[in-house]
């Protein structure tokens, strides 16, 4: 690095935000570290703004695909004033605005990029809005532009589109002449989707999406899909394509990497993309390079806009991460169990109704489901028990399919499941048939996430045999008082456990409904 002609007066040291180990994100430390020099192809920026993405947080976690050496400073978007110059960079300049694309680094005074991954800065656009737009605006604009190729009148489904990149698919996909449908989880968020763009809007938490996708576009079904949640979701969209649309892999902000039947694309004649926005400006510099362009004077005309939510200080890094873990928040499972009788499904949906009264978003659902598997246990009631070993196989298959396709996406994305049932069941009821409860339990526990808050309803045996309204001589194996007082048992030996919480059901319904609002913290 030439010193005199290409640099400024530099301080030697400098304050960034370090990740010793993966983990928490407030383990995060600010520290005091030598201020970098740029290589020969890199320019060093002095940081004034740098934009917070999902991304980063699960860096620092160690559940990004990319698991840098620690220590590392987070951070892959910045924008600020070139201060220093690389001996091979002839087309920038010291003192000049610029954004640029770190991948590390970015939490920082000072950080080093590759001149290909720096571009300079209109004046006509504040720092931290630059900040905010590399990320989510120039991924969405890479996906519709160089990858679905979108054309004006096509129809396009954005998935997550309250989200940062979500937003930025709905205002770009309308820049360049598209109709837009929204796809979000709550009807804050469906509204939020509307006033940047949106045309049509579903509630996946709600509707199902193939219906509405049929309804709206009058079974045509979509030109390109923007899906960014993955799971369920993404196998919906699987099922809402066109002829010759375009599937978008851009993320899984569900948490679950969805597996789909490959000849859905090979019958309905359309292409899965894949979205990998890192990789494409390593791959293609000179075409990030124009995207950006464009998207600056998008940004300057108001055609797109970055929303700043907030401002953080380089000390309040963790601070800032958290509040985006939040919006993204992982949710919370609550099972409600107890013997037949207590009244489970009654307040189940009651609980239901309330929350989503709050604004939250809350998906009900119960064991065994509607699947194949939960078929197959409800229809041995009539045609014949299975086996000891084979309901609990067919139970543990029930379950799996449960986790994978809606509880772990929903909690992911900060909903609320409310369970009518879970594996508590299996060790009562399974346990009274034979097998060892504690083992039940751990196979579960294998794969089934452990309930944020179980509420288990009570009641004596007797009295729920009359609200069943059976008679030993009449009542089903479970419907029996020794079985049956096996199972409450059971039940009440979880009380002790941090999650539990136990609430006598005989009151009127109101009063439990209230017990179980009071045990939630709501």
């Amino acid at each position: 690095m030439n010193t005199t002609n290409n640099s400024v007066s530099l301080p030697t040291m400098m304050n960034a935000v370090v990740c010793d180990e993966f983990g928490p994100v407030e383990n995060l430390l600010v520290k005091s570290l030598a201020v970098p020099t740029p290589n020969a192809d890199e320019v060093l920026i002095q940081v004034h703004a740098a934009g917070v993405n999902f991304p980063d947080s699960l860096l620092v976690q160690g559940l990004y695909q990319m698991k840098p050496e620690r220590p590392f400073i987070p951070g892959n978007e910045v924008a600020g004033i070139i201060v220093a110059l690389g001996e091979n960079v002839n087309h920038l300049s010291v003192g000049m605005r610029v954004i640029g694309l770190s991948m590390l680094g970015g939490f920082a005074q000072y950080v080093t990029c590759k001149m290909t991954h720096v571009m300079p800065l209109p004046e006509a656009i504040e720092f931290d809005q630059a900040a905010g737009l590399i990320t989510a605006h120039a991924t969405a604009h890479h996906a519709l532009v160089q990858r679905a190729q979108i054309q004006p009148g096509e129809t396009i489904l954005v998935t997550g589109a309250a989200g940062g990149t979500g937003i930025a698919a709905v205002q770009i996909a309308k820049k360049l002449g598209a109709t837009v449908i929204a796809a979000c989880s709550t009807p804050e968020k469906l509204d939020f989707a509307v006033n940047q763009g949106a045309d049509y809007t579903i509630n996946y938490t709600e509707q199902n999406i193939k219906e509405e996708v049929n309804r709206i576009t009058h079974k045509r079904g979509v030109d390109v899909v923007y899906e960014c949640v993955g799971g369920d979701i993404f196998n919906q969209c699987s099922k809402s394509m066109a002829w010759n649309g375009r599937l978008l892999v851009v993320g899984f902000a569900g948490g679950v990497i969805p597996q789909f039947p490959v000849n859905l694309a090979l019958v309905k004649g359309y292409s899965v993309v894949g979205v990998f926005w890192g990789s494409f400006t390593m791959h293609e510099p000179k075409v990030f390079q124009q995207n950006m362009k464009e998207l600056f004077g998008w940004l300057i005309n108001g055609d797109v806009t970055v929303h700043v939510d907030k401002h953080y200080a380089l000390a309040d890094t963790s601070a800032a991460l958290n509040d985006l873990n939040h919006r993204k928040a992982k949710g919370k499972l609550i099972v409600i169990e107890g013997i037949d009788g207590t009244g489970k499904s009654t307040q189940a949906t009651l609980l239901a109704e309330a929350l989503r009264k709050l604004g939250r978003e809350v998906v009900q659902s119960h064991e065994p489901t509607n699947g194949p598997w939960g078929k197959k246990l409800r229809e041995s009631a009539t045609t014949g028990r299975l086996t000891i070993e084979d309901e609990l196989k067919y139970f543990l298959k029930d379950r799996r399919q449960h986790v994978e396709e809606l509880i772990e996406p929903t909690v992911q994305r900060g909903g609320i499941v409310i369970l009518d049932r879970y594996y508590f069941s299996s060790m009562a009821y399974q346990g009274a048939r034979g097998i060892d409860p504690a083992e039940i339990r751990r196979k579960n526990e294998v794969f089934a996430p452990v309930p944020d808050l179980l509420i288990i309803l009570d009641l004596d045996v007797d009295v729920a045999l009359k609200r069943i309204g059976v008679r030993d001589g009449e009542a089903n194996e479970f419907e029996k008082r020794e079985a049956l007082q096996f199972c409450r048992d059971l039940f009440l030996s979880l009380a002790d456990e941090p999650f539990a919480s136990v609430i006598d059901t005989e009151q009127s319904i109101e009063s439990v409904h209230q017990a179980v609002m009071a045990t939630c913290k709501i």
